[in-house]
């Protein structure tokens, strides 16, 4: 499953502020206040943040409070950080982080999708000619509701996004959304690395899922739950997320030093807000 819908209309209308400009972007350079950042740059910038980290644009209000409060420093880098640090408090910034996976992952579902896959998930379950299925169907089920109950778990703080990423894509409803399970290597390699898996890759995730002992990424596991902390714990994934912000936020790949630069940032507790943070301050950015 590749990336798209909202991702790329933001992508196009993030791309759409951007301004054109000669200025050569030295790499973490560190500049003082830089009084040459004009007021367009400045109301680009607040509508940038809001489209990146809420999805949608400043109302004039906003917009009004946003550009005073950047003039109190001459729009420097504190001023940038502690409006970014405002947006991330709000709870639009939580479930636009949520939902824009969630939905371009099961491919925008509405309530009734999940009363169908509820009932039809109970219909298997009380079938007596899928007794020797129960335990399958039991474990569907289960999965559905952690589903079900995904936002309530992330907006409290019990699961960070890496956890509701590993929960979006091991459920019956993103098994058909993507065509079947065996499809899960294709589907989940594009989304989350922005690239299709190796052969050899493909199989060893289908071999692992299916209960074989296989490595993947040096890792050795033999079911869907291994699969699923391999991947969402490996640099492969960490590398993934920190290009899809590049990608959202600059229209480019990190460069192999800025990569192993965001992810020291990104660390062991993959904190994508830090990542986001990090980007969103850089020159090239409000001046993009």
């Amino acid at each position: 499953m590749i990336r798209s819908g909202f991702f790329f209309f933001l992508f196009i209308i993030l791309a759409s502020f951007g301004c054109s400009d000669d200025t050569v972007v030295i790499p973490d350079n560190a500049p003082p206040p830089d009084g040459t950042i004009s007021l367009l740059y400045r109301e680009n910038f607040v509508k940038k943040t809001y489209l990146g980290l809420l999805g949608k644009l400043p109302t004039d209000a906003q917009l009004a409070t946003s550009m005073v409060a950047l003039d109190v420093d001459n729009c420097s880098e504190q001023n940038r950080s502690d409006l970014v640090s405002s947006l991330m408090t709000m709870p639009d910034y939580k479930y636009f982080q949520f939902y824009t996976d969630f939905n371009e992952l099961l491919d925008y579902p509405s309530t009734w999708d999940f009363q169908w896959y509820h009932t039809y998930i109970l219909d298997k379950i009380n079938d007596p000619n899928a007794a020797d299925e129960l335990a399958y169907w039991q474990q569907n089920l289960a999965l559905m509701d952690t589903l079900t109950g995904l936002w309530d778990k992330y907006s409290s703080g019990q699961y960070d996004l890496r956890d509701c990423h590993a929960r979006m894509v091991n459920n019956l409803m993103y098994f058909y959304t993507i065509g079947s399970k065996s499809e899960w290597p294709v589907a989940t390699f594009s989304y989350f690395l922005l690239r299709q898996p190796t052969m050899q890759e493909g199989y060893d995730c289908n071999d692992m899922i299916s209960g074989l002992s296989i490595a993947l990424f040096l890792q050795e596991g033999n079911s869907m739950n291994d699969l699923l902390y391999i991947f969402f714990n490996s640099t492969e994934y960490s590398e993934g997320q920190i290009r899809i912000l590049f990608y959202r936020y600059l229209n480019r790949e990190p460069t192999g030093q800025e990569l192993v630069k965001y992810l020291d940032i990104f660390g062991e507790n993959k904190d994508l807000s830090a990542v986001q943070r990090a980007i969103l301050l850089t020159d090239e950015f409000i001046k993009n």
